[in-house]
């Protein structure tokens, strides 16, 4: 019952379609409002028979002659993915490579560092990056003495009876709003302590500056890595020898990793793992064709993608269940 109600379906579909191709032929250009409207009229029917087939073909794939032609795919798949890493030809080239490119690098490195804006860039570098550890040591130091329950600060803090007061209904007061308020008035209270405090008020003072003098050193740093890689890229750039030969035995060995990797036992391996998936293809693509119901509800979506290039001007988007 299931499969006539599909054929009828098909076939009323195909006639409708056929209707609506000649009543278009007769009058003129259409408006883009009616091609849109046609188009996902279109898109509709196609997502429903789509999804109709993507069923069909999970059924398909069940069967015995499928299982066992995606259990050798898998098999091939595997091969050739263990192949990329542990062939000795591919795994060797790899390293080749590795150790070429690594090489270059160094070298190149050793070429900005000895040039006279190299070394002097270095040198300021080497001062800069100084500069900056020694600012962020600046404000560790600084909020510890702001914060640490030893400090002479914290400790005269404590020490006051309102603020330890209201220190204690913060700690003491249940979670919620409560809580919240009494957080905020004893923090407003020791906020207020510590700027009467020139001790505090130093100290806070040191923080914003050596923040401030450590984020000038970062961003000079970031300077200094720009002007390198400027180098770096003149020196590329240059006629030195030492760099050139570098450089192509490092493409020598790009190139002999490419002529391993796309032929012989790694070629092999692909073909393999190809023809096996080309197989599982062409087993669906033949019990679609075989049965007469699915191979009108297959030629029904070539139909439907053809009109709806001709009207769209462009292919349709992909769908989940596109076969």
């Amino acid at each position: 019952m299931r499969l006539r109600k599909l054929v009828m379906s098909v076939l009323i579909a195909i006639l409708v379609c056929t209707a609506a191709r000649a009543q278009t032929g007769k009058g003129g250009p259409v408006d883009k409002a009616t091609v849109k409207a046609k188009c996902e009229i279109i898109e509709k029917e196609l997502e429903e028979l789509e999804t109709r087939m993507y069923a069909a073909r999970r059924k398909i794939e069940k069967s015995e002659v499928i299982v066992d032609l995606r259990k050798e795919a898998a098999e091939a798949l595997e091969a050739y993915e263990r192949g990329k890493v542990s062939d000795p030809a591919v795994v060797a080239a790899k390293e080749k490579i590795r150790t070429t490119d690594k090489e270059y690098d160094a070298l190149l490195l050793k070429k900005v560092k000895s040039s006279p804006a190299g070394m002097a860039l270095l040198k300021e570098k080497v001062a800069l990056d100084n500069k900056e550890a020694a600012c962020s040591l600046r404000v560790a130091i600084a909020e510890l003495k702001l914060t640490h329950e030893d400090s002479p600060i914290v400790r005269a803090l404590d020490a006051d009876p309102i603020i330890a007061q209201y220190k204690r209904a913060y700690y003491d007061a249940p979670e919620g709003d409560a809580r919240d308020e009494a957080k905020a008035y004893y923090q407003k209270l020791r906020k207020a302590a510590l700027d009467d405090m020139p001790a505090a008020q130093a100290l806070i003072a040191e923080i914003k500056t050596a923040k401030a003098e450590g984020d000038a050193a970062e961003k000079a740093l970031d300077a200094i890595d720009e002007k390198l890689d400027e180098l770096e890229d003149a020196a590329k750039k240059s006629d030195d020898k030492e760099l050139a030969a570098a450089r192509a035995r490092y493409e020598a060995a790009k190139a002999a990793y490419y002529k391993v990797y796309y032929g012989g036992t790694m070629q092999a391996l692909r073909d393999k793992r190809d023809k096996t998936r080309a197989a599982i293809h062409a087993a669906v693509k033949k019990a679609i064709a075989g049965d007469p119901i699915l191979a009108a509800l297959s030629k029904r979506i070539d139909q439907l993608e053809s009109q709806y290039r001709q009207l769209a001007g462009r292919k349709r988007r992909k769908s989940s269940k596109r076969r």
